[in-house]
């Protein structure tokens, strides 16, 4: 039982407070025509987490579903027995130290705020992490009676059914959840995986279709329908899913198996033989990466170093949500240097360095983002966008472009990559184009005034005067865009 709560505990995940931030930093690169924040349609802070009721984010790894029958991957070797010694069961001293300095986080966050649902919330994680499921159960089901709409109270009780081998009720938690945050990230994907192992991949279809358009996926949702699919029988389905999964993480193992799975199955042995292969490839490394640790305790400091990491950006994202981002700053810090995968303590303090101006700071932040998660579009929009802030120009091209492969039905990249080749005027035509993308997939006023500057910068005064007319009627409220307007007409 321990062992299936250690678990749970590691898919809680890097818990956050939501934030509903509306801040731009306003972006120059070399030229006139100002870059913005809100002209890429992002706001200058980190996607929403949960502890406010709204949504809760998974850590870097979580525990594998169980593979459908049609895709059942090869029996991974037996953990290594514990080695021998005096004491075999006793603790680690610093991973001793580590859940003390995490009590007494939450001890100083339950004296600030007695009274919010999340210290309740990041409480109860710390417990867990203590091996005291009993307590952390405890601390959840109270931040339900203060707040029943309380979501990722849930997320925490159905985590821990799921280790516990009570799917159904998990399923049951995970849905009350998503009526309640509809866009909570990574609980689709949970509860998918719960469905499949259920017995229904019909259901774990609709949970995931209602989930974020498919070009913001993650590799394992991507992974998770197509598992849905496989297990329908429905091949012709299930393999761009595979394939969705493996372009957003090239060394994302379980779907090379499943492609390998599929594409047998409708005559291709020859690429189902290459897929084969890359699985084993990846697999080998991965279990070699196991090898590599030396000893169990070694084992159990790690796993608590990455737990603590989680306690700490919970704690952090409380003093965050209340105002208090001078007692946040520290333990993102702190969450991020015992944890190198944790990417929700460099995205904030990436974010936290950016709005302080520390811009070289928080780019080398964005590339660790980079090397955890190479796949994931909105690291390297936060990453290009910086860039033309910092004047590295090619930098931030290539990062627009890599926007576009990544998610190629999301505005970013292109209004990325339109606004550089405006400000340098250079490929304008191109600039064009990609304006126009941009307006076609999110037609807000920010777009239209890109596309507006590029026409006016390639000699196109009507088209120029209908997009900053268009502009000025989604933002009546925004002078600028008026403003625009009566320059043209004035032959300005």
């Amino acid at each position: 039982m321990k062992r299936h709560l250690h678990a749970a505990h590691g898919a809680m995940g890097q818990t956050g407070l939501c934030r509903d931030r509306c801040r731009t930093a306003r972006v120059r690169g070399p030229w006139p025509f100002v870059v913005t924040w809100a002209a890429l349609g992002l706001a200058l802070a980190a996607p929403p987490l949960s502890y406010a009721g709204a949504s809760a984010q998974e850590p870097a790894k979580s525990p594998a579903p169980a593979p459908v029958p049609e895709s059942r991957e090869p029996a991974s070797p037996p953990e290594r027995p514990a080695p021998n010694s005096e004491s075999p069961d006793a603790p680690h001293p610093a991973a001793e130290a580590l859940k003390q300095e995490a009590f007494d986080v939450t001890r100083r966050l339950a004296a600030t705020f007695p009274d919010d649902p999340a210290t309740l919330v990041v409480t109860g994680n710390v417990h867990l992490m203590a091996g005291d499921s009993v307590e952390a159960r405890r601390c959840w089901e109270e931040a339900l009676r203060r707040n029943p709409r309380f979501a990722c109270a849930y997320n925490c009780l159905a985590l821990v059914a799921t280790a516990e081998g009570d799917c159904a009720k998990a399923a049951t938690l995970w849905r009350q959840a998503l009526e309640i945050a509809p866009n909570m990230p990574d609980v689709r994907e949970r509860l998918a995986r719960v469905l499949i192992d259920l017995g229904k991949p019909q259901d774990a279809v609709a949970v995931l279709d209602q989930g974020p358009q498919k070009s913001t996926r993650k590799a394992e949702s991507h992974f998770l329908l197509g598992q849905a699919y496989l297990e329908l029988k429905d091949y012709e389905k299930a393999r761009p899913c595979y394939e969705a999964a493996i372009q957003a993480d090239p060394k994302h193992t379980r779907s090379y198996y499943g492609l390998a799975t599929v594409v047998a199955r409708v005559g291709q042995p020859e690429k189902a033989e290459a897929c084969r292969k890359k699985f084993h490839e990846l697999k080998t490394a991965d279990l070699e990466a196991v090898r590599a640790i030396k000893d169990d305790a070694s084992t159990d400091l790690a796993v608590m170093r990455r737990r603590m990491a989680e306690a700490l950006v919970g704690a952090a994202a409380v003093y965050d949500a209340h105002g208090h981002p001078p007692k946040a700053e520290p333990l993102w810090r702190r969450a991020a240097a015992l944890d190198p995968r944790n990417t929700e303590s460099r995205l904030q303090l990436a974010l936290v360095y950016q709005r302080t101006g520390k811009g070289p700071d928080s780019l080398h932040l964005y590339r660790q983002l980079l090397e955890i998660e190479p796949g994931n579009p909105l690291y390297h929009t936060y990453a290009g966008a910086l860039c033309v802030q910092l004047g590295q120009l090619a930098a931030a091209e290539a990062a627009f472009e890599n926007v576009v492969r990544l998610a190629p039905q999301r505005s970013w990249g292109y209004q990325g990559l339109a606004q550089i080749y405006l400000g340098t005027n250079r490929r304008l035509s191109e600039a064009k184009a990609h304006a126009e993308t941009a307006v076609r997939l999110d037609p807000v006023a920010p777009n239209y005034d890109i596309l507006g500057e590029v026409c006016r910068a390639t000699g196109d005064r009507a088209g120029a005067l209908a997009a900053f007319r268009r502009a000025a009627e989604l933002e009546p409220e925004n002078p600028k865009y008026r403003q625009k307007c009566e320059a043209l007409t004035q032959g300005g």
